[in-house]
């Protein structure tokens, strides 16, 4: 074991000798609760574990919270089980701390198994939703560990997935050393395959433009383009959720760089992903541009366009205009893929709920 893992375990049993005993039923029970967390073998009861974990460390803090996340650790570092120290780094991910990225780093400079180490990058990346601040020196191990499992290429697919991924959780930081990793070529393809995902996720300013040129550079693969066009539209969907502003500048050059490519020339998965990206980028009632390609996209002989058009009208709470309406009739009633009539009826029904609501209950 090396010094970093001694270091790292030794920090689990520190926390836990040293911080206050209460609850005295409490403890017991949260000691029953973590066992419960690490037997794969009772689904069930692993699953209740999770939940009530979560729960309780969300509400906890102080020394007692120290406690319980001192058990996570010690019972993390002694399990051999991926699915095990999954569930456990998911759940100190409520309530995230830089001790618990450090213990997890640290976990990985065990040199584990691949399911093993895919196991703690999901939970690394599980510290993202909440875009916790680390210091300079637990990013910088952080995403040096990361960068060398991702770049392992003895290492299957997804647990370099996990690693670069799990990158995006330190935002301006992760931001930088993904875009060392896409300007050098000598990364290997197989970090290239979430690598625009990632960019995406670490919600930095600068990854606009980036995805943006992907997204419309027809001489990129079209798996990349529509991989850096789904981030696009997650990182404005998730903006608008957090209220947080986009440059308006920015914001044109992204709308018009993916609406050039919801044209018949382009290839239907770009089409769809665009159409989809484009959604979350402007106002479908006020844009004419959208309406007109969500339109089309219904009476496209293409199932991926069909279902795209689906899937932005699903997301409206507006009512759509009479003609789109009846489009979408037609597919629920007539079409050929069992999947989109199912689609199709549920935006009929979503649209004669919003068009029975008289106006004032809608305000």
């Amino acid at each position: 074991m090396s010094r970093f893992a001694i270091v790292g375990c030794a920090f689990g049993w520190i926390f836990l000798l040293n911080a206050p005993r209460v609850w005295a039923e409490d403890d017991a029970h949260t000691t029953t609760l973590v066992n419960q967390l690490q037997d794969s073998s009772d689904p069930a009861g692993s699953s209740v574990a999770f939940v009530e974990l979560r729960q309780t460390l969300r509400i906890l803090s102080g020394d007692v919270l120290a406690t319980v996340q001192a058990r996570l650790y010690a019972a993390m570092w002694i399990s051999d089980d991926a699915q095990a120290i999954r569930r456990t780094a998911l759940v100190l991910a409520a309530s995230p701390s830089e001790q618990a990225v450090v213990v997890l780093v640290q976990r990985l400079d065990q040199s584990p198994a691949p399911a093993i180490a895919k196991a703690v990058c999901e939970g690394i990346h599980a510290f993202a939703d909440k875009r916790p601040t680390f210091s300079p020196a637990t990013t910088a191990l952080a995403l040096e560990r990361l960068e060398t499992i991702a770049r392992n290429g003895r290492l299957p697919g997804p647990v370099v997935d996990s690693a670069v991924m799990a990158m995006a959780t330190f935002g301006s930081d992760g931001f930088r050393e993904l875009m060392k990793l896409e300007s050098d070529r000598s990364t290997p393809n197989k970090i290239r395959n979430v690598l625009y995902t990632a960019m995406g996720e670490t919600d930095d300013p600068r990854a606009l433009a980036v995805l943006r040129e992907v997204a419309s550079d027809a001489s990129v693969t079209e798996g990349r383009r529509i991989q850096a066009t789904y981030s696009l539209g997650q990182m404005f969907s998730r903006a608008a959720v957090a209220g947080r502003p986009i440059d308006a500048a920015e914001r044109t050059a992204c709308v018009d760089g993916l609406k050039r490519c919801l044209s018949a020339a382009e290839s239907d998965r770009v089409f769809a992903a665009s159409l989809m990206a484009v959604s979350h980028m402007v106002n479908l009632e006020q844009d004419s541009d959208l309406q007109q390609a969500v339109f089309a996209a219904l009476g496209s002989a293409s199932e991926a366009r069909r279902e795209a058009g689906l899937e932005v009208l699903f997301q409206q709470d507006e009512p759509v205009a009479s003609a789109v309406f009846s489009r979408i009739r037609e597919i629920a009633e007539s079409d050929a893929d069992p999947n989109l009539r199912c689609a199709a009826t549920a935006v009929l029904d979503k649209q004669e709920a919003i068009q029975a609501t008289p106006l004032s209950d809608a305000k």
